[in-house]
């Protein structure tokens, strides 16, 4: 994961404003198929796990633009990202009772905010691992001679 956000972070704000861009787009586009996993006593919309991932990357591209440098996050910076995506999420649903074909359904939300969730638990545990050092790989002058 570290590799990941080494990756990531210089081009995060790019990544946030198309990642938004690409929301507002889908979310605009009238009647799209509903596609289903269904077992003998299971049932499950695939959008809703669409929903679960694009709001889990929405929010690791939100803290990878916003957070310093080590990816290191207070408390109340990650409050103000998760009340921030709340709105946007609400906002989202809201925005397709206006759409031919769409309406506000609260699972979606609910799987939205599970996203954001998600997403804040991996990337804050990542950004901690990251500043413990945890998953990188060593440095050359370690490889090289064996100590520090």
């Amino acid at each position: 994961m570290y590799r990941i956000i080494q990756i990531f972070k210089p081009f995060a704000r790019y990544f946030l404003v198309l990642w938004i861009l690409l929301i507002i787009l889908f979310s605009s586009l009238p009647r799209l198929p509903e596609i289903n996993i269904k077992t003998d006593n299971f049932s499950l919309r695939v959008d809703y796990i669409i929903h679960l991932l694009e709001y889990g990357s929405l929010t690791f591209f939100t803290i990878l633009t916003f957070a310093p440098a080590e990816v290191k996050l207070l408390a109340r910076k990650v409050l103000i990202v998760f009340i921030s995506l709340l709105f946007f999420a609400m906002a989202d649903e809201f925005h397709q009772l206006i759409i031919p074909g769409r309406s506000f359904n609260p699972v979606d939300l609910i799987f939205n905010v599970l996203g954001i969730m998600g997403g804040i638990i991996i990337t804050v545990l990542t950004g901690k691992r990251e500043a413990k050092g945890i998953g990188r790989p060593p440095s050359p002058r370690l490889r090289r001679t064996g100590k520090a």
